[in-house]
């Protein structure tokens, strides 16, 4: 399905019906096939399910605005235009790295979520010195603001990110082959400018249900960080994290990775 926005045409994958509406969104250089373990589950029985490919990525047109799109802020805005063109008034949001920032960037607006999932996001503050104490720094790490990909990048992007079975055949090297590399270099250089909500300081002050599901072996975030933030309303008082997993557990493990979201998804409605 597409969804025309001021910032593009948006495509996006929906199954289910209900009440509530899970809006899953993918990482930088992904897209919304990233989310089948998901879509394709018992959650759709209860909830609308919708996932995103943002723009510059999958089959989302790219950016009219390169500047004004491809920021945290800029995606959010993307998101906010979603919801309302799909009369979303009621909706969770399940952000992947990239996309995990972006929700966080909703829970500060008017028109917040009733709950949101970051999964491999650690929620920095506006400085430098905390996103360096919130990544660890490596190779991969570098690629994530690459503004040109050969076929090499992208299968040790996709392979670092997801699992490391990743084939040329396959939609995540394909995914993040086709992205824009625009959305990567500008995205960091908007960060570096300070654009954006002081995330820290959101998930301290926004009292909105709020869930951390990291992979225990993710290699791109610092652990120890997220014991540091004072969370508002931390789900069950802690992060969760799925043994064994990477980067995306919901892709690895995603039955055990549904059940902790369809807990989190009964206490939103019921708490929302």
């Amino acid at each position: 399905m597409k969804v025309e926005t001021s910032h593009g045409v948006i495509s996006i994958e929906q199954v289910g019906a209900g009440d509530v509406t899970v809006l899953f969104v993918h990482g930088n250089s992904s897209c919304k096939e990233i989310f089948s373990g998901q879509l394709q589950s018992s959650l759709g029985q209860r909830h609308r399910l919708v996932a995103v490919d943002l723009p510059g990525h999958g089959q989302s047109d790219n950016a009219r605005d390169p500047h004004r799109t491809y920021c945290i802020p800029g995606y959010a805005d993307v998101l906010r235009e979603l919801v309302l063109t799909l009369g979303c008034t009621r909706y969770v949001v399940v952000g992947w790295s990239l996309g995990g920032h972006i929700a966080m960037e909703l829970m500060a607006g008017t028109t917040a979520p009733l709950g949101v999932v970051v999964t491999g996001s650690p929620p920095f503050a506006k400085s430098m010195q905390s996103i360096g104490e919130a990544f660890v720094p490596s190779m991969h790490m570098a690629l994530t603001s690459k503004a040109v990909f050969s076929e090499e990048d992208a299968l040790a992007y996709a392979r670092a990110t997801t699992t490391p079975d990743v084939s040329t055949e396959d939609f995540r090297f394909r995914a993040a082959l086709r992205t824009d590399g625009q959305s990567r270099a500008r995205m960091f250089a908007a960060v570096a400018e300070g654009l954006g909500v002081d995330q820290r300081h959101t998930v301290e002050s926004v009292a909105i249900p709020f869930a951390i599901i990291n992979g225990s072996e993710d290699p791109f975030v610092a652990h120890s960080y997220f014991d540091k933030p004072a969370y508002a309303r931390l789900w069950r008082g802690s992060v969760q994290r799925l043994d064994g997993c990477g980067h995306a557990p919901f892709f690895e493990q995603p039955a055990q990775y549904n059940q902790l979201l369809s807990l989190f998804l009964e206490d939103c409605v019921t708490s929302g």
